[in-house]
Parts: C-alpha cells; sequence; structure tokens
C-alpha cells in the first residue's frame, strides 16, 4: 500500500515539475519573443548597456534658454497667407516670404534647420499669428535648457546647474531640482518658434521624407550671448565635472564685428578653466561660411567633445576644407557612413591637441568617434544615445516594431577599408581608424512621431552622461 502511494506521489510530484517548467518555459518564450529587428534592437541596447565606473555628478550648462512655440509650420504658413514657392536658403530672414523659401528648403530635404529672424517687428507679427491657432504648443527651448532638463530628469544623483536668460514661463516649465543663479531670472521669456513637418507631408510640389522642423526667432539675449561672463564665473564658483556649452551657433546671423569679438571672449573664457574638466560644444545649424570657419579656429582647439547632426557636420567640413566638402549640398536620409567617418576623422586629427570625442547624430543611425585613452564606456553611450532617441520621439519607454522602423541597410560599408552585416542582436558596431576607436549604432525611428523637438539634446546629453572621461 505504502509503495502504491509513494509511486503515485512520485506520478503527481513529475507531473507537477513538468507543468512548472512548461509555464515557465511559455512564459520565458513570451518574454523573449519577438516579432522584427526592431525588437531584438531594443532588447540588446538593454541588456548591454551599463553605467560608467564614474559617472559625472555636477554639470554646468549654458548658454541658451528660451520658450518654443511648436506649431505645424504649413499650418503657419497658410495662416499667414503664403503659398508654396521655391524651396531657397537664406542666411537670414527678414520677410514672410524668405521664411516660407527657407522652410520649404528644408521641408524638401527632411532635415532640421535653423534661421535668425532680423526682423523684430515682422517677427512678432507671425507669433501673434501662431499664438492664435489652435493647435499651439509650449515647451522648454535652447539647447541649454533642455540638456539640463534631460540630465535632471534621468541622472538625478547629478546636480545641474543651468545659466541662461530665464524668463517666467521657461522657469515654470524647468525642474526645480535644476539650480538657476539668480542673476538669470529675465522678466520676458525669449521665444522661439518651432515650424514641425510630418514624413511625407505636403508643401506644393514639394513632399517631406521624413519628420522633422525648422526653427527661426528673433532672440537678442541668446545670439549675442549676453550671459556668457555670467556663465562662466558661475562655472569657476560652482566647481562642474563636465561644462557643455551651447548656442555659439546663433551669433551665426550677427554683424562680423560682434561675432568676431564673442568668439575670442568664449576662447579666453575657455583657457581659464582647470584642464581636467572637460568641456562638450554643441553646435546647431549654420549658413555663415566665414563664421563658421572662424567658430572651428578659435573652438575646437579648446573643447574636449563635440556634437553635431549631418547638417552641421557636413557644414563643418565645407567651411574648414575638410573632405566631402560638397556634402552639405547632397544629403540624404541615410547619410553615407563612410563619408561621415572621413569628416570625423579628419576633425579629431586636425584639433588632435584636445579635441578626442565627436557625437555625430541622425536620424537614422549615431556614430561615436573617440581617442581610447582618454573616453571610455562609449560603447554603452551611444547605444543610450540611440535610445532615447526613439523613445523621445514617440513618447514611450518601450519601442516595439509596431512603433518603430530600422532604417539601415543590411550591409554597411563603415569606411573605405571596412564593411559589415548588421546583426540587431548586436546592434552596436565597433572599429578602429588609425588612433580613433568608432561606436555606430542605428536609430528605431519613430513610424509616427510625437515629438521632434530637442531630440539632438536629449541624445548628446543621455551619450555624454554615459561616457567616462579619464583623466
Amino acid at each position: 500500500m505504502k509503495k502504491m502511494i509513494d509511486t503515485v506521489a512520485s506520478r503527481y510530484l513529475l507531473q507537477l515539475t513538468l507543468l512548472i517548467v512548461a509555464v515557465a518555459y511559455y512564459y520565458s518564450l513570451k518574454e523573449h519573443s519577438v516579432t522584427g529587428d526592431e525588437d531584438i534592437v531594443f532588447r540588446s541596447w538593454n541588456e548591454s548597456i551599463i553605467e560608467p565606473v564614474k559617472q559625472f555628478s555636477r554639470v554646468s550648462l549654458g548658454l541658451n534658454t528660451n520658450v518654443d512655440l511648436i506649431i505645424n509650420g504649413t499650418e503657419v504658413l497658410r495662416a499667414l497667407g503664403m503659398k508654396p514657392g521655391s524651396a531657397i536658403d537664406h542666411d537670414t530672414l527678414q520677410t514672410v516670404r524668405e521664411l516660407n523659401e527657407a522652410f520649404t528648403y528644408f521641408f524638401s530635404k527632411g532635415s532640421g534647420g535653423e534661421r535668425f529672424f532680423a526682423n523684430g517687428q515682422e517677427f512678432d507679427k507671425i507669433v501673434a499669428k501662431a499664438k492664435s491657432l489652435p493647435n499651439v504648443q509650449w515647451y522648454i527651448g535652447g539647447n541649454a535648457a533642455l540638456m539640463a532638463e534631460t540630465i535632471a530628469q534621468s541622472f538625478r544623483n547629478s546636480k545641474v546647474m543651468l545659466v541662461g536668460s530665464i524668463g517666467p514661463k521657461l522657469r515654470s516649465l524647468l525642474r526645480t531640482s535644476i539650480y538657476v543663479p539668480e542673476i538669470c531670472n529675465a522678466l520676458q521669456d525669449e521665444v522661439h518658434m518651432i515650424l514641425e513637418f510630418q514624413k511625407n507631408e505636403t508643401w506644393g510640389n514639394h513632399e517631406s521624407p521624413v519628420a522633422n522642423r525648422f526653427i527661426t526667432s528673433h532672440d537678442n539675449s541668446n545670439t549675442n550671448l549676453s550671459m556668457l561672463d555670467i556663465f562662466f564665473d558661475s562655472v569657476v564658483e560652482w566647481k562642474p565635472d563636465l561644462v557643455i556649452l551651447t548656442g555659439i551657433h546663433l551669433l551665426d546671423g550677427q554683424l562680423e564685428t560682434l561675432w568676431t569679438e564673442r568668439l575670442k571672449s568664449v576662447a579666453s573664457k575657455l583657457r581659464g578653466l582647470p584642464p581636467d574638466v572637460p568641456v562638450h560644444l554643441e553646435v546647431a545649424s549654420m549658413a555663415n561660411k566665414h563664421f563658421t570657419t572662424n567658430l572651428m579656429k578659435t573652438l575646437l582647439p579648446l573643447v574636449d567633445s563635440l556634437g553635431c547632426n549631418e547638417q552641421e557636420l557636413a557644414f563643418l567640413a565645407h567651411a574648414g576644407g575638410g573632405p566631402h566638402h560638397d556634402l552639405y549640398l547632397t544629403l540624404s536620409t541615410v547619410p553615407d557612413v563612410a563619408k561621415i567617418t572621413d569628416i570625423m576623422q579628419w576633425l579629431l586629427q586636425k584639433y588632435s591637441d584636445r579635441l578626442s570625442r565627436i557625437h555625430f547624430h541622425s536620424l537614422t543611425y549615431h556614430l561615436i568617434g573617440v581617442l581610447p585613452n582618454k573616453w571610455g564606456n562609449t560603447n554603452s553611450s551611444v547605444a543610450a544615445g540611440t535610445r532615447i532617441a526613439g523613445q523621445q520621439a514617440c513618447i514611450l519607454q518601450d519601442l516595439t516594431s509596431d512603433k518603430v522602423k530600422l532604417h539601415t541597410p543590411k550591409h554597411i560599408i563603415l569606411d573605405s577599408e571596412t564593411a559589415h552585416v548588421f546583426d540587431p542582436l548586436r546592434p552596436v558596431i565597433h572599429w578602429v581608424k588609425e588612433n580613433v576607436h568608432y561606436y555606430f549604432s542605428p536609430v528605431l525611428v519613430c513610424k509616427k512621431p510625437l515629438k521632434t523637438v530637442g531630440l539632438g539634446d536629449a541624445i548628446s546629453s543621455t551619450a555624454l552622461m554615459y561616457s567616462e572621461f579619464l583623466l
């Protein structure tokens, strides 16, 4: 009898064990099941991203801060009585017609752009018209403010100081944990207009290949770098372990006498910082070749890290006489990786006395080039930067193949000597060209983006915070 009971108990125990194993296996399959390469890439990022051994704990950011008025670009132009016309770029804008032409130029390429609106009265009329439209939105604006907000939100153990012109609207939008020196408080906000456009949206005979935005403003505080001295005085007092400098590109539309003086002043201030504190320079859209050449000569020898997108990197090559100097005229949605690598290699060699890291970000992929004796954890840095791009655009934490899409070709030409077959299980590709280590990762492009503004700033700041500066 006892033997029979033991046999039944053994069978029951075996069945129970098999059931537990089956259930566990089912949920394991469910948890790890994927429906496309996008799912595999996202999971691979999450499994491979690690924090640096020593993360930046005190970060100082300046100089451009404002509020963004966000509206669909073609909707504003129609409200202003504009009809689709020619696609013509302008260094600066004076009229609504020139706004229409410059917007159409970037719209047709699917590229982000920014131009200064020199006529203040005309700009105020455009803002007033945009405010009257039903779909207007207000957000934190300016590279420095957006990067500060990202760091304060995602890296809560790090202290953040932001220096810029902070009006009442912007102050109400910023996280309270961000330290803003009292002298930065302003009575009025600087307003930037963000004219968004969607993928396959049409404007006359023009069709946008991807979703993006065009920015314009009449911003005297930021374009004159009025907070420059305050920023560097605050940096000396606050003693950060990372300095992020933004907004220098806004000098692009100013008189040469002004931007020459301001660039020299920035250079002088940078020389006064401790050499063991890394400085990251984030550039944005520029159109004046003479200004851009001077910016490169004056500032790039004095910074450790540079952040830019495809338009900006290509224009640096054009202005500085680098390789593929005509690339900015023919950029596509998926910029040629080999050509981008050539330009980055040229910059890192030309300014090798200090510049040791470049973070290139485009809609479809990111590429970080570093000198390995100066920067570490770059594999995680580029993965974290590309991951946040899709998360921000879709406003989703978990990215799945029904929401995002890879635009990376299966076979990638990395440079003139290296090709690679893309494997979604290993989305970060690493290779070495001479003394520079390159890290490539694709972007999971949001199929229906809910946000296009500030992606570059979220990308650059996140990737920086996952980087480790090696003293």
